[in-house]
């Protein structure tokens, strides 16, 4: 099934290409961020590192999609906070596959906490928390 089923982005802000792994409280991804995104920096064709965030909300709200697959209609998210970030460098490459990690801390529904780690070629380039509020696609609430 295609991504799009499970996140309301569309390219090129779509982010996450595929899911490697789903287990209960996280996933695993891969993510890229492509050339023609209006993040790109031309000149040096890279994108600042504080969009592997975005990567790692995706993989969280894809992960949390999945687990409630079963249970109906899976929920939008959004990013209301981020806790403890971290970047290990300025600017990323395009075009790159980044593993992005995913860890569900702590829930107290409609919020949850996620524990995010983005890796390119097994270097951290980003990790932090993330907190979400998930409600019903399509609700403006």
């Amino acid at each position: 099934m295609s991504l799009t089923a499970y996140l309301p982005h569309r390219p090129p802000a779509l982010l996450v290409t595929e899911i490697l792994s789903v287990k209960e409280g996280g996933s695993v991804c891969l993510a890229r961020v492509p050339v023609d995104s209006p993040f790109v920096l031309a000149a040096s064709e890279t994108f600042p590192t504080y969009l592997a965030l975005e990567m790692g909300a995706q993989a969280a709200a894809a992960c949390e999609a999945l687990q409630r697959a079963s249970e109906g209609e899976p929920r939008a998210g959004f990013v209301v906070r981020v806790n403890e970030a971290r970047f290990h460098r300025a600017v990323l490459p395009v075009d790159a596959d980044y593993r992005v990690t995913t860890s569900l801390v702590r829930a107290a529904p409609p919020l949850r906490v996620w524990r995010v780690r983005v890796e390119l070629e097994e270097d951290t380039v980003a990790e932090g928390e993330l907190v979400t509020y998930a409600t019903e696609l399509g609700s403006s609430d």
